[in-house]
């Protein structure tokens, strides 16, 4: 190795090393600015492994980075880089630093002015001290100038291109509200959604293998809604219809991959205009607020954000997966690290001079269930260590396969194991509250978006049937003092919460969302306060879509359930059921032959509805490879 050649990669590992080592440090200042953790020896660990981990990866990078210049510079015509190697050198580091740590998943999505703050205080601090080596002269000058100037001209062009449409986005929800304070005494929101859970899971609603003192204890204090429907067994679909109100074919996210029209009025922005603070916490980046959800919201917390990989426990993991896996980072994070986000959020606004809305998402149910080994409940039922059957791995499935009994109830129990760990997590949120003193004075809600089936030759999965274990999910509302703990016989929606919180809090309809198509939900809180909710309640219509990709098993369909029955409608493949929710809950027995009268009337009940509701069309989002791979990885396009 000559000295030239060493020279240069020596410092690209030096140069390298030094800038990512400070976006490190930048990262978690924004992490502080935004959300000011408890200190600890554990949280001064996690610094020191991610500065660390990221110096070790610019380094790698400034060493190859190194090795081209000296490659460059040997060639013909290459004197026009002999006074600026290094700037080849740091152009190659910080490109690998935007793409790992900005733009992984969606351009900046959830980019914050105040990063943007810090980002351009480090420019200027590196201008200042490059400006500084120059006059100086000296050993360092012809490594460290160079790099400084780099970051100068080249990080701060690509943090601002990939910060402008998250904050663009913001701005769609923010900036045409009207801001009022607070009338005195509102209440404090929390709107928890639990992904993928059946209400037979919880112990408030009978199960007796799954483990949830959290919630049960939560369903002790709260109104429980003993039929509550999710109207497309979806994740960003039912998210859509919590935040609006409107059915799914109102508000056309229909599929996982559409985005909200921001002309759709959402719980944030009704929220701020009446003078709260708001904040989400999202756990699966199927989820991002580039697809919308982020409205009105000003703090929208994601999994591609980079902080969330800044636990040094799992850094190497998840290192390993952006390096093996490209284009499939962080999908899903954990209800730990929702509620420690989440639990220090509330901490910080408690005692502030607005009260806050909170929406709250937990993803773990959702397959692969992987749950933590204290709550794996197949290993200690000892039916663990079942094999993936080949036909379910490949999705390859001949005629007459059927799935291992065995490996269904190996999933099935690690199913619930989430279920339980998600519980404690739900748990520690609901603590922080009552850390914070504000428990009294805050609304609850805790609803799932849908199910998830074991049953039927469809396992492990939602998208694609209409059955109970897929649209009946568990609904709580606690608010102390204020509405008495119940169980509501009624049948509701999740388009019901929407409007029933904004009733609840008394906060008015803003005159654009007046003038707008009135939502499909119904306002709840005759029946919360009350606790008299022995009716039947509305027929809620129920939908599955067959753009997403059409897995191994599914079809569109239509419902319309009007307990005790259940109508379906899948013309795709010319099958109609009707089911006695009643007598068969599991809806083993389809009874369209047996009761031709009621599958007439509920046939006539659903068409009827499908042509007096005008369908929102809105466009697919054009996918990247990246977000293809991310779908398939949720089990959503095959």
């Amino acid at each position: 190795m000559t000295r030239s050649t060493g020279h240069h990669i020596r410092g690209g590992v030096v140069a390298g090393s030094l800038v990512l080592a400070v976006c490190a440090v930048l990262e978690w200042g924004v992490l502080f600015a935004k959300a000011p953790p408890a200190l600890s020896p554990g949280l001064a660990l996690d610094l020191t492994w991610n500065v660390l981990l990221y110096a070790v990866i610019g380094g790698i990078v400034g060493f190859l980075a190194g090795a081209l210049v000296t490659a460059v510079t040997r060639s013909r015509g290459a004197a026009m880089f002999r006074h600026a190697p290094w700037a080849l050198v740091m152009a190659g580091v910080l490109a690998v630093y935007w793409i790992f740590a900005v733009n992984r998943l969606y351009p900046g999505s959830s980019r914050e002015p105040v990063a943007l703050a810090l980002s351009a205080g480090a420019v200027l601090a590196a201008g200042i001290v490059g400006l500084i080596l120059l006059v100086r002269g000296g050993r360092w000058r012809s490594l460290v100038v160079p790099s400084l100037f780099m970051i100068s001209v080249l990080w701060l062009p690509l943090y601002i291109l990939s910060a402008e449409p998250a904050m663009e986005r913001t701005r769609r929800g923010t900036d045409r509200l009207v801001e009022t304070a607070a009338r005195e005494g509102a209440p404090n929101v929390i709107l928890v959604m639990l992904d993928t859970t059946r209400a037979d899971c919880l112990g408030c609603y009978g199960s007796t293998e799954c483990p949830t003192p959290r919630l049960d204890a939560l369903a002790r204090e709260s109104a429980l809604f003993e039929q509550c429907v999710s109207l497309q067994p979806l994740t960003r679909p039912m998210a859509c219809t919590l935040l609006t109100g409107f059915h799914p074919r109102r508000h056309g996210v229909d599929t996982n991959t559409k985005s909200l029209d921001p002309g759709f009025d959402t719980l944030a922005e009704s929220f701020v205009r009446a003078g709260y603070t708001t904040a989400a916490f999202t756990a699966a980046s199927v989820l991002s607020g580039y697809y919308g959800t982020a409205q009105g919201f000003e703090l929208y917390s994601e999994p591609s954000e980079p902080w969330w990989y800044l636990r040094s426990d799992l850094a190497i993991r998840r290192l390993y997966i952006s390096l093996t896996q490209w284009g499939n980072w962080w999908v899903e994070i954990r209800a730990d690290e929702v509620s420690d986000r989440a639990g220090r959020w509330i901490g910080s606004r408690a005692r502030g001079d607005r009260p806050f809305f909170a929406f709250v998402h937990y993803f773990d149910p959702h397959a692969p269930y992987d749950p933590p080994a204290r709550f794996d409940l197949a290993a200690q039922d000892g039916v663990h260590g079942v094999a993936v059957p080949y036909e379910y791995e490949s999705q390859r499935f001949e005629d007459g396969f059927e799935m291992p009994q065995a490996f269904v109830r190996q999933e099935w129990r690690r199913y619930q194991g989430e279920i339980a760990f998600m519980d404690e997590q739900v748990g520690r949120l609901l603590d922080a509250l009552d850390d914070a003193g504000v428990a009294e004075e805050t609304i609850v809600i805790v609803v799932g978006d849908h199910g998830e089936s074991f049953e039927h030759d469809f396992y492990f999965a939602h998208e694609f049937r209409l059955y109970d274990a897929l649209v009946h999910v568990p609904l709580l509302v606690r608010w102390p003092g204020r509405i008495p703990p119940s169980r509501i016989a009624s049948q509701v929606t999740l388009a019901d919460i929407a409007p029933t919180l904004l009733s609840l809090a008394s906060v008015p309809v803003s005159p654009e969302a007046q003038a707008a198509p009135l939502p499909d939900g119904v306002v709840l809180t005759s029946l919360l306060v009350s606790g008299n909710g022995s009716s039947r309640g509305a027929p809620a219509f129920c939908q599955t879509n067959s753009e997403e990709g059409r897995p191994f098993y599914g079809w569109a369909s239509h419902a319309v359930r009007d307990y005790p029955w259940k109508y379906i409608d899948s013309p795709e493949v010319d099958l109609r059921e009707l089911y006695d929710l009643e007598g068969d809950p599991q809806e083993l027995r389809n009874l369209i032959g047996d009761e031709p009268q009621q599958a007439r009337e509920m046939s006539t009940m659903l068409s009827d509805w499908l042509e007096q509701t005008e369908r929102f069309e809105v466009e697919p989002e054009e996918l990247s490879p990246r977000r293809i791979e991310e779908l398939k990885s949720l089990g959503y396009l095959q």
